[in-house]
This record gives C-alpha cells, structure tokens and sequence, in this order.
C-alpha cells in the first residue's frame, strides 16, 4: 500500500515539476521563435536582398 501510494505522490509531483518547467519553457521557446522571426522579416540576410 505504501509503495502504491508512494509511487503516485512521486509520479505527480514529478509530473507537476516537468509541467512547471515545460510550461514556462514552451512559452519562452514559442516567444523566441516569434522574436527571431520578427527580426529575419526585418533584417532580411543579405542573400535574400541582393
């Protein structure tokens, strides 16, 4: 019984810190990939000018 009850408290609270992290991470992950975007569609490379 402690076992069984010991191994879901760890799964969620494992779970719980991996979706702290993913969550924050996939926003930041999301928010550069916008950002850099952004900034490739106004400094075109010079590749792509000429």
């Amino acid at each position: 019984m402690y076992g069984i009850v010991g191994s879901t408290f760890l799964g969620g609270t494992a779970n719980y810190v991996m979706g702290g992290i993913s969550i924050p991470a996939a926003l930041l992950s999301l928010g550069t990939m916008c950002g850099s975007q952004l900034y490739e569609n106004r400094h075109p490379p010079r590749e792509a000018r000429s």
